[in-house]
């Protein structure tokens, strides 16, 4: 499978246009506080203000902004700055296209990384090595989720192997009956595993708003127990199991050749 794993995720002209822009707009906003903090002291020349403090109203409409909300004791960015990097961070890497080939759980990483309150500063040397060590991982990134998609359901049953499709899927804890409400708590699991199918049949991911997960959490929601999606046929149980049985036997082979050739080995005897 050809994951198309050139370097050039985002075109470096493209980087440093937005570093150059960043640049300046941080420079910009600086030199605006750099003038509230004059309108604070020509604020303060007012004569008897009886205690009213009216240069207050810039200090505390300011002191958000200009106070660091970072742990790193060696980074003195201010929070816009920290804002604004996580900004251009996820920017770039909705664009790259990589979260597509992820799981929840390596997408959760990411996120972390990248979106915390370390959130590293956006610098050509930070964007470079980011990007091109994302690039360079992008095969393993593919087996790795492959691997969390196949192991987050449940393995308690015949039917189930991690390293195995068969004709069904069981899922244990899959939904939540409550009195007034009933929930469904596997919507990451199974977007992991439609989005291998979709890599598989070359179709575009869906975006969350539209996954087959969401759409089983609104039937479930709705206590519809027996329905059907793109790849699956659902029916579930009020002790909170849910099978999923998989309409095309050649997605299930083709998905297993795939575990057979990245994984050697991993798929039992026949």
């Amino acid at each position: 499978m050809n994951l198309n794993t050139n370097t050039n995720i985002i075109e470096s002209i493209e980087i440093d246009r937005v570093i150059a822009i960043r640049e300046h707009a941080i420079s910009l906003y600086k030199e605006s506080l750099s003038k509230a903090a004059e309108a604070i002291e020509i604020l303060k020349t007012i004569p008897n203000t009886n205690n009213h403090f009216p240069h207050q109203c810039i200090e505390d409409d300011l002191i958000d902004l200009q106070y660091p909300r970072n742990t790193n004791d060696d980074d003195n960015r201010t929070r816009f700055e920290l804002w604004l990097d996580r900004k251009i961070w996820k920017m770039f890497i909705d664009k790259s296209g990589i979260k597509t080939i992820m799981s929840n759980k390596q997408i959760e990483k990411l996120h972390y990384d990248l979106y915390d309150m370390k959130s590293p500063i956006f610098n050509f040397e930070n964007a470079l090595s980011t990007f091109t060590s994302l690039s360079a991982n992008k095969a393993d990134s593919f087996k790795n989720g492959l691997m969390d998609a196949l192991q987050s359901v449940s393995w308690d049953y015949k039917s189930n192997n991690p390293r195995y499709l068969g004709k069904k899927i069981i899922m244990d804890n899959a939904v939540s009956v409550r009195k007034y409400s009933t929930r469904f708590n596997k919507t990451d699991t199974v977007n992991d595993l439609v989005r291998i199918f979709c890599i598989l049949q070359k179709k575009p991911i869906h975006e969350f708003q539209n996954s087959v997960g969401l759409y089983i959490s609104d039937n479930v929601r709705t206590n519809n127990k027996n329905f059907e999606t793109e790849f699956f046929i659902v029916k579930w149980y009020k002790k909170g199991t849910m099978h999923l049985l998989f309409k095309s036997e050649r997605l299930i082979n083709n998905t297993n050749d795939l575990i057979a050739k990245l994984f050697p080995s991993a798929l039992p005897p026949l």
